[in-house]
């Protein structure tokens, strides 16, 4: 019921910009659509997907947190070249967050694919990246890190943002959880 709660504010708070977007941009087209040049036009078009992408996004990082927490999460670890991979993740970032060129990527000792599962990785680091893109400041870079020890990988994400506060600390690993120093931060 609290994680339901959670679910909630933090959805209809994270939704709510993309779908004022989506109406705007439609209620241009529908307003001004004939008059419009075509470049504007393909540009709120571009604007209409770009939302619709991102909540798309939310959708199915709300659909795999749900089933990690239900426990019917199929964990299917694949070889994969972890810097292709995470150039991957990166591409995938920019396309939906146009601070996603502050993003650097480094691989320390990684000359061979690794078992991993993409989906669920994917996951954790967009997660990991978006949360520092959107807290730190705008002129500063953020930096993804993936480091070999033996068959171990570990991933590392540093920016210059606002920190987690101690008190917030023991909920850091619960679903839908904010910090209490966010502020308006979306």
């Amino acid at each position: 019921s609290e994680l339901k709660s959670r679910f909630v504010a933090v959805a209809s708070h994270e939704f709510r910009t993309p779908l004022a977007g989506i109406l705007s941009s439609i209620e241009l087209l529908d307003d001004y659509g004939a008059r419009l040049p075509d470049g504007e036009r393909r540009e709120i078009v571009d604007q209409i997907k770009s939302a619709v992408a991102r909540m798309n996004k939310m959708v199915d990082q709300v659909l795999v947190t749900s089933r990690l927490e239900a426990g019917s999460f199929a964990f299917e670890p694949k070889p994969r070249s972890i810097p292709e991979f995470m150039v991957q993740v990166a591409a995938e970032m920019d396309q939906a967050n146009r601070q996603s060129s502050r993003i650097a990527v480094r691989c320390d000792g990684i000359d061979r694919p690794r078992l991993v599962d993409a989906k669920l990785l994917s996951h954790i680091l967009v997660n990991l990246l978006g949360n520092a893109l959107k807290y730190s400041p705008p002129d500063t870079a953020v930096m993804c890190t993936a480091t070999a020890h033996g068959d171990r990988l570990r991933f590392s994400v540093a920016d210059k943002g606002i920190g987690i506060p101690t008190a917030d600390l023991p909920r850091l690993f619960e679903s839908f959880h904010r910090g209490t120093n966010v502020g308006n931060i979306q």
